[in-house]
């Protein structure tokens, strides 16, 4: 109703001016009204928003490029943890208890808050159907920690995409650090078989990137990180992003207790959000969830997750014990 009687208030107001026909005072209120709304718009913006200001381009929206750019006002990224067995425990009796005390710590204790993350865990190949039945009713999802290059044929060992699918498998990891540096894996292996992942409905993919201490210390983390999340996602429409996580793991600090800050985190996946941007637009690449992983606890969960542009952690060593993996993922609720 306001919004009616303003725009017949500015003709009242200019009905009183000579010299002026009705034509030009409807034109000159239709004008005066506009920016009006444009000014009470803003102001609304930057109240709700005052560590990213908007500016008007064209009929465009855009924010600044600097790091607080990450707060969306639109849309919010839902935390997501995800917890890497490697090659632990020796035993499916080991891990069929693990996977019940999981299973009881989320059905019993978690809160509603809780819900709101994405929990997934992911197994040895051996250990996935267990985790499958056990995990049922929990809310926490089961991934594979690889895939092979084929889908079927004469690969003696090797597990492909649609096996891990069909088995009802949600997520994939691809790219981690020691499936680069043990099996030599290259960045076209990688991106060749997130492709054969996005091939099965409904299959995510969770794609590790990361410098080594060298490359850190000779300040090549944008550059690396820059190079992977290129040549990993080559080919990827704008359609399929939805179905990828990108994990960010400092090599210098997997398995090794050195942690980066989250000031370091969180410039790490800026420099992962620019590349986004830069191949995928603003609206895109800030709806990706970039985690966190290297030597996540639940002591330092909190101060990583209160940056914002770390959207969740992929947890080695204390992803096997279910109370450390518990309190981390009551960590990712901010």
């Amino acid at each position: 109703m306001a919004v009616e009687i303003i725009p017949g208030i500015f003709i009242l107001v200019l009905s009183k001016l000579e010299g002026i026909t009705q034509q030009k005072k409807r034109v000159t209120a239709s004008v005066i009204m506009n920016s009006f709304c444009t000014a009470v718009l803003l102001s609304i913006l930057l109240l709700v928003h005052p560590a990213g200001a908007f500016v008007l381009q064209g009929k465009n929206l855009q924010r600044p490029t600097d790091h607080q750019s990450s707060f969306a006002l639109f849309s919010a990224r839902r935390p997501v943890i995800a917890g890497n067995w490697k090659l632990n425990p020796k035993s499916i009796a080991e891990a069929s208890q693990l996977l019940k005390l999981l299973h009881a710590n989320f059905v019993n204790h978690r809160t509603p808050a809780q819900l709101d993350v994405e929990v997934v865990v992911f197994p040895p190949f051996p250990f996935l159907l267990e985790a499958l039945l056990v995990l049922q009713g929990s809310g926490i999802k089961v991934g594979a920690q690889n895939v092979a290059l084929q889908t079927s044929g004469a690969y003696t060992g090797e597990v492909s995409a649609p096996m891990v699918r069909s088995i009802g498998v949600d997520y994939v990891m691809l790219g981690h650090s020691e499936r680069r540096a043990i099996f030599g894996e290259s960045d076209a292996d990688i991106n060749k078989k997130l492709h054969l992942c996005l091939a099965e409905p409904g299959l995510g993919v969770i794609l590790c990137v990361g410098e080594t201490e060298d490359e850190y210390e000779s300040k090549l983390l944008a550059s690396v990180c820059d190079v992977q999340i290129r040549k990993g996602l080559k080919g990827v429409s704008i359609s399929d992003l939805s179905r990828i996580i990108i994990a960010y793991e400092p090599v210098w600090a997997i398995g090794t207790g050195k942690v980066a800050t989250p000031e370091q985190a969180q410039v790490a996946h800026t420099v992962i959000r620019n590349t986004l941007t830069d191949m995928y637009g603003y609206q895109a690449a800030d709806s990706v969830r970039i985690q966190y992983g290297g030597s996540v606890n639940p002591e330092n969960v909190d101060s990583l997750m209160s940056m914002p542009d770390v959207d969740g952690a992929l947890v080695g060593g204390a992803s096997l014990t279910a109370d450390a993996f518990t309190r981390i993922v009551d960590g990712a609720i901010h």
